[in-house]
């Protein structure tokens, strides 16, 4: 409470509070994931973006890439990344540069003094 976001500040968000009323609202803008410490054989996603019905993963050196139409396949079985080059560079595009905007660490203003106990 009494927070305020810095000057200039743009939020990437978007409202879905009709979603808790039951209304059907579709995404005008990507999601991002960021998984930074992941990286045994099972999870080896580093990073994914989903815009409409696409859903790009990657990792962390970028030589592993998988597509999925989520819309159509939403258990990720059918990577459609060798049949959609196109989509796929738009999609890993996007996703590097949402990637470079993040910053290296956590800025340490953001704890609370609490954590310092």
């Amino acid at each position: 409470m009494g927070g305020r976001s810095p000057e200039n500040y743009e939020s990437d968000g978007e409202d879905r509070s009709a979603v808790l009323k039951g209304q059907h609202v579709q995404r005008s803008k990507p999601i991002f994931w960021y998984w930074p410490n992941a990286s045994d054989g099972t999870n080896w996603a580093y990073a994914a973006v989903r815009s409409g019905p696409w859903k790009l993963l990657r990792d962390a050196s970028g030589d592993r890439i998988e597509l999925y139409d989520v819309a159509e396949d939403r258990a990720e079985r059918n990577n459609l990344a060798a049949e959609n080059p196109e989509k796929v560079e738009a999609l890993r595009e996007r996703l590097s540069e949402w990637l470079s905007e993040l910053p290296e660490r956590p800025n340490p203003d953001c704890f609370s003094n609490l954590r310092e106990r």
